[in-house]
């Protein structure tokens, strides 16, 4: 999971844009069975809302943004 992580350093707007909250500073990067919800603070600033299974019900979990 970290080295496919690294990306986000150079390239933080990379990830795919979160359908479910539709606002270009939230993304998320797939890893594996998971998915990495972040949010881009500006170029050299991300943070990571919340690694997520992707069996699991994203609707249903609290988020804060």
């Amino acid at each position: 999971m970290k080295e496919r992580t690294q990306i986000l350093k150079r390239y933080p707007y990379s990830g795919q844009i979160v359908t479910f909250f539709n606002l270009k500073d939230i993304r998320q990067l797939v890893v594996g069975s998971y998915i990495i919800i972040y949010k881009v603070i500006h170029e050299t600033q991300i943070d990571i809302l919340t690694i997520h299974h992707s069996s699991r019900d994203l609707g249903s979990r609290e988020i804060e943004i």
